[in-house]
């Protein structure tokens, strides 16, 4: 049962990386963003099915460090002068930044999840019996996935799909396996 828990929450993160590999976005963007979906999806692989390819600290630090690079990419675009016929941004230029932060805190998300899940008692408990913080933190991320996905939905198909195939991952994540 559990390996078919692991497969139902890695299925739609594959689906995330190739949407982000896929996405109409400069090429360094598509590059940190198929690079960080990719390593959501190895470290979620390695967690839920218990093979330890790294301890569960190391795959949290390297995805917060994912989660900073996407905060600093954000904020170095975000800092670039832009040419606007008025003052507001466009709606695409908005949910492509509500984008990049649903991306950053996803993988801030997936630390937590996959932290959790290897100090949790047994190894394999998951984070329902764990820290409720852990809960609260990753149900506020697939809530602001919701907003992010509605916002998505009418400029941009695959960053739609992407940000829903991340929030149905992290969904899977926090069933006990």
């Amino acid at each position: 049962m559990s390996e078919m828990i692991a497969v139902a929450a890695v299925l739609p993160a594959t689906v995330g990386v190739c949407c982000a590999a896929g996405a109409h976005r400069p090429l360094p963007d598509r590059l940190l963003g198929t690079a960080v979906g990719g390593l959501g999806a190895v470290s979620m692989t390695d967690t839920m099915l218990g093979l330890h390819i790294l301890p569960g600290f190391a795959w949290s630090a390297l995805l917060v460090l994912a989660a900073l690079l996407i905060a600093f990419r954000l904020r170095v675009t975000a800092a670039r002068p832009t040419v606007m016929k008025d003052a507001r941004p466009s709606p695409v230029h908005v949910s492509a930044r509500a984008s990049a932060l649903h991306s950053s805190l996803g993988a801030v998300a997936m630390a937590a999840l996959v932290l959790g899940d290897h100090t949790s008692s047994g190894g394999h408990a998951h984070v329902i019996s764990g820290s409720a913080m852990i809960l609260a933190g990753v149900s506020a991320f697939v809530v602001f996935s919701v907003f992010v996905a509605a916002q998505l939905w009418r400029h941009d198909r695959l960053k739609f799909a992407e940000t829903v195939a991340m929030a149905m991952s992290t969904l899977m994540m926090m069933l006990p396996h």
